[in-house]
């Protein structure tokens, strides 16, 4: 599900049925993680990475004084940080991805970001007494771990235009063999770009055996606003 709150109106609608797991890509995520690493007690600290930045900037930085940066300082930091959550949202690693990354964002590098959001990641994946909640998905990825408990015939997900590179790589590890997919989603509705969903996300669900069935009536918008609508998606 897209969010905690319609997880929880789902499983409500559900209860007793204990076949069906319902949840969202964080809480997957986290129970995958804690399935292969029994013995952590995950901490969850959603500034894990900007404490080690502020603590660590001097020692993974290939420039001694970040204080020359004057004051293009808080924007090379923030690039830092931003750019440690896009490498995860899109699993990249490489300094030259990072770049690209940088470029599609319009972030202006101002020195070495890229290869300090590098050494960051590599610390991100070897640290896990802390995680925070990009983490979550990325190291279930990253680690390529596997799951035998939550393992399903058919997967079922909603809004699936703001669906990230790594959440369908993690899903995917879900599927048992000959695994239906049921993909609900506009692909001219994504609105969560700035937070990671591919913007090809739709697309890359079909394949060769996939079935469309469009659902061309909105029940929700008022006759006006379709109108409207239409001249951007037919």
């Amino acid at each position: 599900a897209f969010n905690k709150s319609i997880a929880e109106e789902m499983k409500n609608r559900i209860s007793g049925v204990d076949n069906v797991k319902i949840c969202t890509y964080h809480s997957l995520a986290f129970d995958i993680l804690k399935e292969n690493f029994q013995e952590f007690n995950f901490n969850v600290d959603v500034d894990k990475y900007k404490k080690y930045l502020r603590e660590n900037i001097l020692n993974i930085t290939s420039y001694g004084e970040i204080d020359s940066l004057g004051i293009n300082k808080n924007t090379y930091l923030t690039n830092i940080i931003h750019l440690i959550e896009y490498a995860r949202y899109y699993h990249k690693s490489h300094v030259i991805h990072i770049k690209n990354i940088a470029e599609q964002f319009n972030l202006i590098i101002q020195r070495d970001e890229p290869k300090v959001v590098q050494k960051m990641l590599e610390w991100g994946k070897s640290d896990l007494s802390t995680i925070d909640y990009t983490d979550m998905i990325w190291l279930v990825n990253e680690y390529n771990l596997t799951t035998k408990k939550y393992l399903y015939n058919e997967i079922l997900i909603d809004e699936a235009q703001d669906t990230s590179v790594m959440q369908k790589e993690m899903v995917e590890r879900c599927a048992k063999r000959g695994v239906r997919y049921f993909v609900v989603g506009d692909e001219h509705q994504s609105i969560n770009v700035w937070c990671g969903s591919d913007m090809d996300a739709v697309r890359k669900f079909k394949d060769d055996k996939c079935k469309v069935f469009t659902l061309p009536i909105s029940y929700r918008c008022a006759k006006k606003i379709v109108d409207i609508a239409k001249q951007y998606s037919p």
